[in-house]
């Protein structure tokens, strides 16, 4: 769960500024959004994975449909490397899935500390991310206004695996003209 490290950069940052000098997120959103009582909007995620992450059950199996949906890829990424990722996040026990999930419903809180982030901040997402969709990106953009985005129209969840070349020279262009 790499976007769980762009929390953990969010929230230092808040809290130790000094830390994390000029933050690079690569997670569409940190800050649930959670709409009750409509129909999902345009640009919501094509995969519910809070309702997979609470159905899950010890062992999780690699090859499961959550897994395989959790990792899936808009671009061709190389199948060892995703199939060793699943093996890898299946044998995190379900209890730290739902502590992840239940932090992360939780995180209303870092939307007010976000907006006192004044360093210059990159945000990097993929325009065809099945896990999060435009909605949880704009609101993650609301919170720090001054950011810098990098939307790669044509990747998904996890873009710096999908063309890494591309994300790497995005960040590299970034922190050079800071």
């Amino acid at each position: 769960m790499p976007q769980l490290f762009d929390v953990l950069v969010l929230v230092t940052f808040t809290v130790q500024p000094a830390c994390v000098p000029t933050p690079v997120v690569t997670a569409p959103s940190v800050l649930p959004v959670v709409v009750q009582n409509e129909t999902e909007p345009a640009g919501a995620a094509v995969f519910d994975f809070r309702s997979a992450i609470l159905s899950l059950q010890d062992p999780i199996d690699p090859e499961s449909q959550f897994m395989i949906a959790w990792y899936a890829s808009t671009v061709p990424v190389d199948a060892e490397f995703l199939r060793r990722q699943r093996r890898d996040a299946a044998a995190i026990p379900v209890r730290v899935w739902l502590a992840i999930l239940d932090q992360g419903l939780n995180l209303r809180d870092l939307q007010t500390d976000l907006q006192r982030i004044r360093a210059p901040t990159l945000l990097i997402w993929g325009g065809m991310d099945n896990l999060f969709g435009a909605r949880d990106r704009c609101s993650l953009q609301k919170a720090l206004p001054q950011a810098e985005v990098r939307l790669f129209e044509k990747l998904g969840h996890n873009a710096y695996w999908e063309d890494p070349l591309a994300v790497a020279s995005a960040i590299n262009g970034f922190l050079a003209a800071k």
